[in-house]
């Protein structure tokens, strides 16, 4: 039986438990799907012996998806770095780790974050079972005595915007098994801007991949390493999480150049405080699709209902990142979505952001809000 156990001195959300006891927190369901997977590897046949074996690649490939047409276009034949960003904070859904326990055929036996395993091979019912807690150790053990000889792993899962990628709305997912490397480069970087800079979203990366020598002496083999760069200086980081801290937020991609603007004007300085004295709201589920709202303002009662299916205020953010970097005005955006048949942005159809995204992207939108505003 073998582990690679990660160190850990407190529970993190989205990161591996520590042995032991602690607290344990569901995974959420991903609000943006996923179009395809990023990976630097890929299966070569044997000559000798006409078997599959992996070779590793010093650049990005895409698999499992429709789009890799447009992103050869977006990217090229053999590109070792692309331009990403998170459309969201959530680290249990954006950059997280698990466990994955396999057998010593390769077989998945587990996947999970050290206590709660979303996927648990019963050997008694031959199938698997889901949302089972069991302590890691445990685990193994259990393993062991069946005879499994299982080997546990962790793992990274990375899922992000592709920004030179035009006329399309999802995420794609990036995973790595580089305990060793590529783990706590993405990890360590991840965390450092998430904790200086308050945030994560729309921050321009690079994810990049270079292969390296081994350091141990006498080996002579070369691996890649993956690694994420965040486009924004220390003094950019100190001016963002000052902002975010005080309860706004920025639209569209953040550069540097927005926020030496920001740092140079006086509205830094006056920024009040974000309150919620001004009114209080409280929320009750209805059911799965359903939450009413009771919203009281100086005493005032009003009750709405807000379907599930429209973009959640993540996805709201991200689609008016991608307005402003259409050229569009925000002043022309109510028209604009009117003439697509969307009430508002507060009421935007998910089965109707694609079709969106594409209207903006190709430049057909601005070219309609120049029309209706001309």
């Amino acid at each position: 039986m073998s582990t690679e156990i990660a160190t850990r001195n407190e529970y993190k959300a989205g990161r591996i438990l520590p042995i032991g006891n602690a607290p344990v927190k569901e995974v959420k369901n991903v609000p943006i799907p996923i179009i395809g997977k990023i990976k630097i590897g890929e299966k070569a046949i044997s000559k000798k012996t006409g078997k599959e074996y992996p070779v590793a690649l010093d650049y990005f490939i895409v698999t499992d998806t429709k789009y890799a047409n447009q992103f050869k276009e977006a990217y090229g034949e053999k590109p070792d770095k692309l331009e990403i960003a998170f459309p969201s904070d959530d680290v249990e859904q954006y950059c997280y780790e698990s466990y994955q326990i396999r057998d010593s055929k390769g077989k998945l036996l587990a996947e999970g974050n050290g206590k709660l395993w979303e996927k648990l091979y019963n050997n008694k019912e031959k199938d698997y079972n889901y949302k089972k807690e069991i302590e890691l150790e445990k685990l193994l053990n259990h393993y062991d005595k069946l005879g499994f000889k299982p080997d546990v792993k962790a793992t990274l899962t990375l899922r992000f915007i592709l920004l030179k990628l035009k006329g399309v709305f999802g995420c794609w997912q990036f995973v790595t098994k580089g305990s060793a490397s590529s783990i706590p480069s993405i990890r360590n970087t991840y965390d450092y801007i998430m904790q200086y800079a308050s945030t994560t979203v729309n921050i321009p990366f690079d994810l990049t991949v270079k292969k390296v020598s081994s350091q141990i002496p006498g080996d002579t083999r070369t691996y890649p390493v993956v690694s994420i760069v965040a486009n924004l200086s220390k003094e950019s980081i100190d001016v963002l999480s000052e902002y975010v801290e005080s309860g706004h937020t920025i639209k569209g991609m953040i550069t540097e150049e927005k926020l030496l603007q920001l740092s140079s004007s006086s509205e830094l300085q006056q920024l009040p405080p974000k309150s919620i004295e001004d009114s209080i709201i409280t929320a009750e589920v209805v059911d799965d699709n359903e939450v009413e709202l009771e919203l009281t303002p100086e005493g005032n009662t009003l009750y709405t209902t807000t379907n599930a299916n429209y973009l959640d205020e993540e996805q709201k953010n991200f689609m008016l990142s991608l307005v402003e970097e259409s050229g569009i005005k925000m002043e022309w955006l109510g028209e604009l979505l009117f003439y697509k048949g969307i009430n508002s942005i507060d009421e935007f159809p998910v089965d109707l952001a694609d079709d969106f995204v594409e209207f903006l992207q190709s430049g057909n939108a601005l070219k309609k809000a120049k029309e209706l505003f001309n």
